[in-house]
């Protein structure tokens, strides 16, 4: 009588079961293209979601001549794209954002301007005949403390995908601002025998700032805006464009690991 060690019975029933399995599995047929492809997966992103904001100028008379042409006495988005093709309006300011769906992010193109929003007053006296000492005579006023503003462009936006791959839903907080100028501003009284009005100079800054939550149609643009500059003669708009980017590992049609 012929026998097996259990090792062997063993070994001969895992086989077993693997061709069992191998062969009860049906041939797997290439999965068809799907337009909802584009949305990203619960694991991995699948692309990433490009946003380009520009802030655009238009001459309020130009403004003034599309809005007599629409019922709502306001321009539409698309006699502003039409007129921005044909060669009208100005590019203030544009911005590209690269994120992946559902994930904020923000870019800048500032600069930093410092300037003092405290002051010592100046110690001075106006009479000639009384002798004065250095601890009584300041020329001018003390900064004490100061504050930052930043100046240009800063976009923060979080783009969603929606199911059918057709539109982004972005959450959007847009900003341009400029440097106006400088303001004479009152700053109190001088200190001493005596007093005198005391001046100082603080900047004035122009912003245009939109915060909303748009709707864009894939390859699209959404127009958005119609603020008025700090002169009243011209007035901005800001263009809202997304699209898909896919990452390089799937565009050429290699998987990376």
């Amino acid at each position: 009588m012929k026998t097996h060690s259990f090792r062997h019975l063993l070994f001969a029933g895992s086989l077993s079961l693997v061709l069992a399995a191998g062969a009860q599995e049906p041939d797997k047929k290439p999965a068809k293209e799907n337009p909802k492809a584009i949305i990203p997966a619960a694991s991995e992103p699948c692309c990433n979601v490009e946003i380009n904001v520009s802030f655009v100028t238009f001459d309020l008379k130009e403004v003034e001549e599309m809005a007599r042409k629409s019922p709502s006495a306001a321009p539409t988005q698309e006699q502003i794209l039409k007129a921005w093709t044909a060669g009208k309006g100005q590019l203030l300011a544009t911005s590209k954002v690269i994120t992946i769906p559902d994930q904020q992010s923000k870019t800048e193109g500032v600069v930093e301007r410092i300037y003092p929003t405290e002051y010592e007053p100046p110690r001075v006296t106006n009479d000639k005949s009384v002798p004065t000492t250095k601890d009584d005579w300041v020329a001018q006023p003390t900064p004490g403390g100061f504050q930052t503003r930043n100046i240009g462009l800063s976009v923060n936006a979080t783009p969603r995908i929606s199911d059918d791959g057709k539109t982004v839903d972005i959450t959007i907080i847009s900003e341009f601002s400029e440097f106006a100028g400088w303001n004479n501003v009152e700053a109190g009284e001088t200190e001493g025998k005596k007093t005198s009005k005391m001046w100082v100079q603080q900047p004035d800054f122009y912003i245009r700032r939109t915060t909303t939550s748009i709707i864009v149609p894939m390859e699209g643009t959404v127009v958005s805006g119609g603020m008025p500059d700090s002169t009243g003669k011209r007035v901005t708009y800001v263009f809202v464009t997304a699209h898909i980017v896919q990452p390089a590992h799937k565009t050429s049609g290699r998987v990376s690991k």
